[in-house]
């Protein structure tokens, strides 16, 4: 067994700034097998059957240690096991104070039972009603506040009779949406690292208590002029079966960057957090707090670029101060880490557009470590491009899986859905994306054991697979090793034509081009007519440089056949080189690669096994035809959240 040393998660009997023995996730010294940016922190393995993780640690050399660790809500939302006789969930931010507020419940059952159970929706003032429902086998569901309840606030908490399930929140308002996932525990401790009350901007809580007692907590605020600590908050009740909601900005005034911790004196609950900002365009965010502190953070999906900015909040609510390292794992490249301070009761940003090491329009993983667990890290998205608009928070993922679901998902000409991974651990993985609909579960063309390096990444837009109809979910499976998924979703309000499907490619560190990602090379600013002209033109094609070389596995489509593919198209089961076409562009060539497994659409596996030197081919391969056109407007929301673990991890 991995020795592990677990993050920890502050006691019920202590204050929000002060962390306990107690513990939550783990950290060891293993080294990985592939090299990764200097002194990456914090790339996990997981012992899954046995709820252990051991950490990659280059940041500093230190022993490890064996902890009693907590139960698994401590790291965010996780699905019982499918044996279970219990599924629990809790979703609680929500307005229906307006004509079109709503919320909306999404519960996917990727089991082989049916489930049965209800979802209770609750009000500020005490208003309750059940929902009784049964979710099929390999099926979606949803249910609307709105249909079932008059409130204004509201919140729901959703019982089931079978372990396996995940459930989803969407909030509606103003035309707007935002989709994060509902917990899976209650807690006594909560933290949120971003919010903002600068003017035009709204930070609500949400508190959400559905138990039988009341809960009293007291709250504290990091702000950029300093701590607050409002006389108001402390001891604040939340009444029994109720959600309760409190406008930060009526407390702490015009601040850019507010980070929040609730304490519960008595009882448990759970704790939401949204953004608003007002104007034209309007935005909406949805996000959920952490239940409890980490020292280690994952964000598989980054970019900046002219309309896409970022921005990385560390929230340190302890009375100690904190050293952070920052990693930016580049398509591409290699940056050297940020090493950040974070004074105690404090928060400290990095935003990658401010800094000339991270290149524009690349897109890049980020891994955030401390040496003892005790911050908490989000990410703030705010797009105003053709692709994606609006603004996302995202809690850091802390787990890694070998399943994960996404309840809520969509790939229509409405909303333009994308799935994000990073394998952090030492082992290859091989990645499977899934579409649970109308009681099947089929395996998506083009997305089946796709190759994850270890330390490499992968984006994909869901769209150019398949297409995902309301009442479908994404099961994403791994094997050989756990990885980390992230799931975005924006919505479109036009959209153009596209015949070409991208070409899919998993970089890790030892790659040395820049590769297209969920993008494809598209410029945000850029048409989409343009946008396979610009990946072919400003994407070079990936060469090993200096000797070194290069790991990466692409998805090539069988040739098109009267617009059918044919399994015939390819049939070696060994080639002389790796020849790789980028979207009907120039063809790859490669200088040496290692043991590399190119899955084809409908057809056998072609293996290039070593190539010692360069070898130039004029083999093209056509592509089928896309699923879903390719936005060129989006609406306005944007959400990103890690996807829901289906195992403990």
């Amino acid at each position: 067994m991995i020795p592990v040393d677990n993050d920890k998660v502050p006691d019920p009997g202590t204050s929000a700034t002060s962390p306990s023995p107690s513990t939550s996730d783990s950290t060891g010294s293993p080294r990985s097998k592939r090299r990764l940016p200097v002194r990456v922190v914090a790339l996990a393995v997981v012992a899954s059957s046995l709820g252990a993780m051991a950490l990659v640690d280059r940041f500093v050399e230190r022993s490890t240690r064996r902890r009693a660790v907590v139960n698994s809500g401590a790291l965010g939302p996780v699905a019982t096991d499918p044996t279970s006789s219990l599924s629990t969930w809790f979703c609680a931010g929500g307005s229906l104070a307006e004509g079109n507020d709503d919320l909306v419940i999404t519960i996917a059952n990727p089991t082989d039972t049916v489930s049965k159970g209800s979802v209770t929706f609750y009000g500020g003032a005490g208003e309750r009603e059940d929902v009784q429902v049964e979710v099929p086998a390999r099926s979606v569901i949803t249910k609307s506040a709105r249909s079932s309840i008059t409130a204004g606030h509201v919140a729901a908490l959703v019982e089931l009779d079978r372990g396996g399930i995940a459930v989803d929140h969407r909030i509606e308002q103003d035309g707007l949406y935002s989709i994060s996932p509902c917990s899976s525990s209650a807690g006594t401790s909560w933290f949120l690292a971003d919010g903002s009350t600068e003017l035009g901007s709204s930070a609500e809580l949400s508190l959400f208590n559905p138990f039988g007692e009341d809960a009293i907590v007291d709250l504290s605020f990091a702000t950029d002029q300093g701590p607050a600590k409002p006389a108001a908050l402390q001891g604040f009740v939340v009444p029994r079966n109720s959600v309760a909601s409190i406008d930060i900005g009526s407390y702490v005034r015009r601040r850019t960057v507010v980070s929040t911790s609730l304490q519960a004196r008595v009882g448990r609950l759970v704790v939401e957090h949204i953004q608003r900002t007002e104007g034209e365009p309007g935005r909406l965010a949805l996000a959920t707090a952490s239940p409890s502190l980490g020292s280690s953070w994952f964000f598989p999906n980054g970019r900046t670029t002219q309309r896409l900015k970022e921005r990385y909040v560390l929230y340190n609510p302890t009375d100690t101060d904190v050293t952070a390292q920052v990693d930016f794992l580049i398509d591409g490249a290699e940056s050297e880490p940020f090493d950040l301070e974070i004074p105690k009761l404090s928060q400290t940003e990095l935003i990658p557009s401010d800094e000339s090491r991270i290149p524009i329009d690349v897109g890049y993983s980020v891994v955030v470590a401390t040496v003892e667990p005790g911050i908490v890290v989000s990410r703030t998205l705010v797009a105003n491009s053709t692709l994606r608009s609006g603004m996302a928070i995202t809690l850091g993922g802390r787990r890694i899986a070998n399943r994960w679901l996404v309840p809520d998902a969509l790939a229509t000409k409405k909303r333009d859905d994308r799935l994000a991974f990073l394998n952090p651990t030492d082992t290859d993985a091989a990645v499977t994306v899934s579409l649970i609909s109308n009681g099947t579960t089929t395996a998506i063309e083009g997305l089946v054991r796709v190759s994850l390096p270890s330390g490499g990444r992968l984006a994909l837009r869901v769209g150019d697979y398949t297409t995902v109809e309301e009442g479908g979910s994404l099961l994403v499976e791994s094997q050989g090793a756990p990885v980390i998924v992230e799931r975005s979703a924006s919505g479109v309000t036009a959209v153009g034509e596209r015949t070409e499907r991208p070409t899919l490619v998993t970089v890790d560190a030892n790659t040395v081009f820049p590769s297209p990602d969920a993008d494809a090379g598209v410029d945000e600013g850029d048409p989409v007519d343009s946008s396979l002209a610009a990946m072919r033109n400003r994407r070079s094609p990936p060469t090993g440089v200096g000797g070194r070389t290069i790991s990466f596995a692409v998805q090539v489509p069988a040739l098109v056949v009267g617009g059918r593919a044919q399994s015939s198209a390819v049939t070696a089961t060994s080639v002389p080189a790796s020849t790789v076409p980028v979207a009907s562009g120039p063809v790859v060539t490669a200088t040496s690669v290692p043991a590399s497994t190119v899955p084809v659409a409908s057809g056998p596996v072609v293996t290039a096994t070593s190539v010692p030197e360069v070898v130039t081919t004029t083999t093209r391969l056509s592509v089928p035809l896309v699923a879903v056109a390719r936005p060129t407007r989006a609406s306005g929301s944007t959400s990103s959240a890690m996807a829901i673990p289906l195992d403990g991890g």
